[in-house]
């Protein structure tokens, strides 16, 4: 323990000392919880916080505060009521303001969280981080041209700052009269005095310019020098990846799921999108999501911590657990996707687990999908993507273990879906998706572009335009600078699912 937090613990001890004779004391308890905070010992400050609303109802920090702790454990409906308090108490602090949007945001109330960023911004209008916030949940909805005006607001208050201009790059097609190129190239010039991961930032952001500009060498070389730097901040282990691929296939052999009958939490209806990054999922969770009965729940990211705290084997625990999260969060709804592609590692335990869930594979031209998780900088890590050749064999190993899964599961319980199927063939492959889900047909489906919900992915932008073909063989583009990924590849280079393969 470092001296800071020998100092925590010290006071802590002093305070709980004081509260023994007088537990009544409201400010004592609020100085515990952040304490206990600081020696994250988070179920102790969520209590003293409890405590302290208690006995001060009307104390509004606490509520923030409290919204804060649920928002660590990755719980946002809980950390809404709170949050909501805390500004319906004193509605004149930004910052109360701007976590309320926040968390409005999270559990997609897009009114609060347009409304509740207004009003933090009418209070503290430099804030740089509410204004970047801002334009970012402006982005999700769907509304580019304010999110790029916030964003480029946001970068003259904060010129130096390389995530602005890159947040507003990746909104949209960067054309030659674009108003952020001005600040790439002022960036541009000033490198070498940048942190590291500011130079990643840039360098991905000039690649998706230059991309956007036809200057295909240029967008590769900044891709390039962009992945070099980013190997060094997040480090990659091939040879543990693939053990990881191998102890799944051992675990889920098509025995499995016989002996797993009866284990698991039937009658839940979820709907697990799986696949790589850049396949086209968000298109396809879109198009499901402009169905009535189907409520969009983006990447839930609990399946795998929940598994972890239950056991490899703790099928209906799991199920109940992750089923009454998304009641939480999906009161009411028929069917909810969950769109965290990683789940690809998990679809034998989501059989066993949840046996009347429906499982979507979506699937894309391997290199157009691993050039594009190459060139993008993602808020979660992959970094098997930072190297053509490792990405390459990450996707092979991938495609293996959803042969897998086709060979193993039980029958009804998962579809492929392949994006240039969906490209060439709507309303034919929407009607199959459908039918799949045991969901009636609605044209709204074919008017996903039209569908106003948060979209928190790469893919915010694509999804708001009509159906288009220009991202279709995009590789050949790049043909003379992928040979490591080709090579990486293998058999998957040559593989084009929309021909059956």
């Amino acid at each position: 323990m470092d001296s800071l937090s020998s100092h925590a613990a010290a006071r802590v001890e002093e305070l709980q000392r004081v509260l023994a004779g007088d537990p009544f004391q409201a400010e004592t308890h609020f100085v515990l919880s952040m304490l206990h905070t600081e020696l994250t010992k988070l179920e102790a400050a969520t209590l003293d916080l409890k405590r302290t609303i208690a006995l001060a109802p009307f104390a509004a920090s606490a509520y923030n505060n409290l919204a804060n702790l649920f928002e660590r454990a990755g719980d946002f409906a809980e950390a809404y009521g709170p949050s909501r308090r805390a500004v319906q108490l004193v509605p004149a602090d930004p910052l109360f303001q701007s976590n309320f949007a926040s968390f409005s945001s999270k559990v997609d109330h897009a009114a609060d969280a347009v409304n509740h960023y207004r009003a933090s911004l009418a209070l503290a209008p430099a804030a740089v981080k509410a204004n970047k916030d801002f334009a970012i949940i402006l982005g999700e909805l769907g509304r580019g041209a304010e999110a790029r005006e916030i964003f480029l607001r946001a970068s003259a208050l904060m010129p130096d700052a390389v995530d602005l201009v890159r947040n507003c790059v990746e909104l949209e097609t960067v054309t030659p009269d674009h108003p952020a190129r001005a600040a790439l190239t002022r960036l541009a010039g000033r490198q070498d005095r940048m942190s590291l991961r500011d130079r990643i930032e840039l360098n991905f952001a000039l690649g998706k310019s230059h991309d956007d500009l036809g200057e295909t060498a240029a967008a590769f070389a900044c891709w390039t020098r962009a992945n070099l730097m980013l190997r060094q901040v997040v480090p990659y282990d091939e040879a543990q990846a693939m053990r990881k691929f191998d102890a799944v296939t051992g675990q889920f052999p098509a025995a499995a799921f016989e002996e797993a009958q009866g284990r698991g939490f039937a009658g839940a209806r979820p709907v697990f999108i799986v696949g790589m990054p850049r396949c086209g999922s968000t298109l396809i969770e879109q198009i499901l999501a402009s169905h009535p009965e189907i409520n969009a729940g983006g990447e839930i990211n609990i399946l795998e911590r929940l598994i972890d705290r239950h056991g490899a084997e703790g099928y209906r625990a799991v199920g109940e657990a992750y089923m009454a999260r998304l009641a939480r969060l999906h009161p009411g709804a028929v069917r909810v996707t969950d769109k965290m592609l990683g789940n690809y590692l998990r679809v034998g335990f989501i059989a066993a687990a949840l046996p009347d869930a429906r499982i979507v594979h979506v699937r894309r031209d391997p290199l157009d999908t691993c050039l594009s998780n190459y060139s993008r900088l993602f808020v979660e890590n992959h970094p098997y993507a930072s190297d053509l050749g490792e990405l390459g064999r990450y996707y092979r190993r991938y495609a293996e273990l959803m042969a897998h899964w086709r060979a193993a599961l039980p029958d009804g319980r998962m579809i492929e879906v392949d994006y240039e199927a969906v490209i060439g063939d709507l309303p034919g492959q929407v009607r199959r998706l459908l039918d799949f889900l045991d969901l009636r047909w609605d044209e709204r489906c074919l008017a996903f572009h039209e569908t106003e919900r948060f979209v928190r992915t790469a893919s915010q932008c694509q999804v708001r335009e009509p159906l288009y073909d220009r991202a279709v063989g995009r590789w050949h583009r790049y043909a003379g600078h992928v040979g490591a990924l080709i090579e990486g590849l293998g058999p998957e280079a040559g593989r084009h699912y929309m021909f059956g393969a």
